[in-house]
């Protein structure tokens, strides 16, 4: 069935919100219900609420739908249970705007952890927060005093650094400029694994890499125009028409070649997201210095560029040996067979990162890479968007 309204939308006390069947969800599973029984049942009072004129209701109203729908369904011992329940609690709403909406803890600590603190850490915070709120029977608070209070609940357990990167993202979301965030380096360093997390900690909605960007592009033009595009990055040097110089390295050779190449639908996805003000994650082995001109910018992205990398030769080729014996996995055998090729790209995107001043992080324990590279980001986003100055 399709709701003639969407979202259904509840008044309470003058403040305008969408009605939520996830929060009426949550409370009839307290009161002992299935899940499905109490997810069906919200469902279904949802469609009520859009049904009535408008789509709308007063929050006694919504009580009262809620009390009498229960005593028919399940009996009146659970609408008196229910009736309890909401006794003994208050809807909590952030003000921002002109806007309105419900506390929500979970969307709380989502925002913590792009400070760089982990999920648990992130979570006793958003807790601390709202028990807060609710000792002093707040029932209207403000983003403002939301981002106080947890700003100093985070320096206080974690420290001032996750604080301060803490109000500098939720000031960069209030200012609606796209930060654009670049991880390159060698093949098996973990760069699409680590780009994920930080995305999803950053609440990037967008993530792109340069070898999809590769594949798009070998769909558009044939293996005998644009050989190079049709190869992986460590293989690439096999598809030059002729032999190089005795002075020239095929290997290297044929990766930037490749890599020009690539970069060209880097920088047209890069300007889209500009223009549109969309933050995004891009990363691949071809995100070269040199390849991609981030300056060009300007004020309008704050571009972070880091490279990931596995030193020690042994715990490199140990990630593709482990992908093997777990999964059979041809492609495995693959980097394995050309793992010389793998370390020589390696060692030439980082040597070139260095000596353009590009923060690598060394990647043979995840979740230290994590914190490192969030810590990297956030200090370039503050340096960029000149955060410490407006504070």
């Amino acid at each position: 069935m399709i709701l003639k309204v969407q979202p259904s939308v509840v008044l309470s006390d003058g403040v305008r919100f969408p009605f939520s069947r996830g929060v009426l969800t949550k409370s009839l599973t307290a009161l002992g219900l299935p899940l499905e029984d109490a997810y069906s049942f919200a469902c279904d009072i949802q469609k009520e609420v859009a049904g009535r004129e408008g789509g709308e209701c007063t929050k006694e109203e919504l009580i009262g739908m809620v009390l009498s729908r229960l005593r028919e369904r399940f009996g009146e011992e659970v609408a008196k249970e229910y009736s309890r329940l909401r006794q003994g609690s208050r809807q909590l709403v952030v003000e921002s705007t002109g806007t309105s909406m419900p506390f929500s803890k979970g969307l709380l600590t989502v925002s913590i952890q792009a400070s760089g603190v982990a999920a648990e850490t992130a979570f006793e915070i958003a807790r601390l927060v709202e028990s807060g709120l609710k000792a002093e029977r707040k029932t209207v608070v403000t983003r403002d005093e939301i981002r106080k209070r947890t700003a100093h609940f985070l320096s206080t357990t974690s420290g001032e650094e996750f604080a301060r990167y803490y109000l500098m993202w939720r000031h960069l979301k209030d200012e609606a400029t796209p930060v654009i965030v670049l991880i390159g380096g060698g093949t098996g360093t973990g760069k699409s694994t680590l780009a994920g997390e930080l995305g999803r900690f950053m609440g990037f909605k967008r993530a792109s890499s340069t070898d999809s960007i590769r594949q798009i592009m070998g769909t558009l033009f044939s293996d005998q125009f644009v050989p190079l595009i049709h190869e992986s990055s460590y293989t690439a040097y096999k598809s030059l028409p002729k032999p190089l110089s005795a002075s020239v390295d095929p290997v290297i050779f044929a990766f930037q070649e490749q890599a020009i190449k690539i970069c060209v639908g880097v920088r047209a996805m890069i300007e889209r997201a500009v223009r549109e003000g969309v933050s995004m994650v891009i990363d691949g082995v071809h995100l070269v210095p040199g390849c991609v001109e981030i300056g060009k910018f300007g004020r309008s992205a704050i571009v972070s560029w880091i490279m990931c990398k596995v030193s020690d030769e042994a715990t490199h080729r140990a990630r593709f040996s482990s992908r093997e014996a777990g999964a059979g996995n041809r492609l495995a055998q693959r980097y394995l067979e050309n793992f010389d090729a793998i370390r020589k790209i390696q060692d030439y995107v980082i040597s070139l990162a260095e000596k353009n001043g590009i923060t690598t992080v060394e990647n043979d324990d995840f979740d230290k890479a994590v914190v490192e590279a969030m810590a990297v980001v956030s200090e370039d986003v503050m340096r960029q968007c000149g955060f410490e100055a407006k504070r």
